[in-house]
């Protein structure tokens, strides 16, 4: 369903909703197609997503948030909260070609943020891998801050930088 046309102008309603468990394929199908449509905004997990069974999506559900914008049936953004490591962050951020630049991921990264607030947690980190104009725009507005923290990423010779949200989100 992601990976599919939404079929429109790229206009109709956008619900965003957090996914279940019971609903990995939604994450998997979405995952999959953010990274055929962008892959040098991602970093790629070993093993790569495609090749995950059930289980792992599953655990993927469980062990983070998945949320998603819809259009109807179709998949048209992903997004991801998760605490694995490196305290609580948003990765996997992706919008549908034909819904960027509408608020999708805005509304995607807010509804986690929130999610996580709720869970009496205060910062919320990302990551974003530099050259990516738009994403450090996106996380601006919505309040994150830089942390001067940068790390290269081994074998791709890029870097990624660490920007925090302490407190609530812009705009809420």
């Amino acid at each position: 369903m992601a990976d599919r046309d939404p079929g429109d102008d790229g206009r109709g309603p956008v619900d965003v909703r957090l996914l279940s468990p019971e609903e990995w394929h939604l994450a998997r199908d979405a995952r999959l197609a953010a990274l055929r449509d962008a892959p040098e905004s991602f970093l790629l997990t070993q093993p790569h997503e495609s090749s995950w069974t059930e289980q792992r999506w599953r655990r993927s559900c469980v062990t983070g948030l998945w949320a998603v914008a819809q259009v109807g049936r179709s998949i048209v953004g992903l997004a991801r909260l998760t605490d694995e490591g490196m305290g609580p962050h948003v990765e996997s951020v992706w919008t549908h070609p034909r819904y960027r630049r509408r608020g999708v991921a805005s509304a995607l990264v807010r509804l986690l943020v929130n999610a996580e607030h709720a869970r009496g947690l205060a910062d919320v980190f990302v990551w974003v891998i530099h050259p990516n104009p738009a994403a450090f725009r996106l996380y601006r507005s919505l309040g994150f801050e830089p942390t001067d923290e940068r790390q290269p990423l081994d074998g791709l010779g890029r870097v990624e930088e660490r920007l925090r949200l302490s407190g609530a989100i812009r705009g809420d």
